[in-house]
Order: structure tokens, then sequence, then C-alpha cells
């Protein structure tokens, strides 16, 4: 749906193409042939690209909406040190780290969005709704021992 939406709305990069001058949907259109029988031709029909892309937006799933959802992302990283037993403190164990989860979307089919969220985890598994950007965290530990 966040394709959709935007395209409809213009915000999509995508959505710039064509503003210029309008765009020639792929495709073909019917026409009468010599032989006055219907005859299919490739599609010159200029359309200006607020109309193409508000056609785009449905009530549902539009196909041009669908993506393959791989995607390869680094989750999470965690660089610690132990420096164990501390001389001349009351620490007997002493470690320092720092994490960052979801850190990059390396690799991904799916404009727009990170593929591993989606609208629900029932029975619509796998549709995307508009949701809000993954968050990204990075945290730092000290863990002692006395």
């Amino acid at each position: 749906m966040t394709t959709t939406w935007g395209r409809y709305a213009g915000v999509l990069k995508e959505t710039l193409i064509g503003r210029e001058g309008g765009i020639v949907g792929k495709g073909v259109k019917q026409i009468v042939g010599s032989d006055g029988k219907p005859a299919f031709v490739e599609n010159d029909v200029v359309v200006d690209a607020e109309a193409y892309n508000k056609a785009a937006y449905v009530d549902g799933i539009a196909a041009g909406s669908v993506f393959d959802a791989s995607y390869i992302k680094l989750r999470e990283i965690r660089l610690g040190y132990n420096f164990g037993q501390v001389r001349n403190t009351p620490f007997q164990d002493l470690s320092v780290s720092i994490v960052g989860r979801n850190l990059a979307l390396l690799y991904s089919v799916v404009p727009h969005i990170d593929p591993e969220t989606s609208f629900n985890s029932g029975n619509v598994q796998g549709l995307e709704f508009g949701q809000i950007p993954s968050a990204r965290s990075i945290g730092f530990n000290i863990s002692a021992k006395f």
C-alpha cells in the first residue's frame, strides 16, 4: 500500500516520470483493422503523469505494488571487551560492549519500505499497509561484578 498510496499522492521518485509531457503506458490498444475486424497495436496514447499514477490506486491489492520480498539486512552487531578482574579495584569482572540493531538494509527488491515489517501476523501475512519505518537502535552496556 505504501507504493499504491505514494503513487496516488505523487510523493514517490518514480512519479516524476512524465510530469513534463505525459506517459505512454505499456500495453496495446484495440483498433479496427483494414479488413474491418478488431486488431491490436502498441499503445501510443499519452496521458498526463497525475492521471497515470492515480489510476494505479485501488482499494485492495494493486498488481503494480506486488513485489518479491527478498532482502538482506544487517540486523545486529555487538562489539565488547571483557577486562576480567581489574587490579586495585573492587571489580571481580568488568565488561563493556556496544550494540547496534536494525543498522542497514543491504539488499531489497521492495522499494520504499523495510520488507521485514508487514501489516499483520494473522491471516494477512505479507501485506504491508503503510507502516512506520523500522527503528534503529544503538546501545552501550557496562557489566560489573563486585
